[in-house]
């Protein structure tokens, strides 16, 4: 079974500081598929790092 972890991404555009969410399979080394999501006005929500993780 996977194990999916969810880690802060921290970026800037025009200055401002944005935060995203990446989900990857943590058992798994070397290259594999990933989830980038971006946040919305409100942010990446709990709600949908739990569908990311389902």
């Amino acid at each position: 079974m996977s194990q999916v972890t969810v880690r802060s991404v921290v970026y800037q555009l025009d200055g401002q500081p944005y935060e995203g969410r990446l989900a990857f399979d943590a058992e798994h080394k070397g290259a594999r598929p990933g989830l980038l999501m971006a946040p919305n006005w409100m942010g990446v929500s709990a709600g949908a790092e739990e569908i990311a993780k389902s």
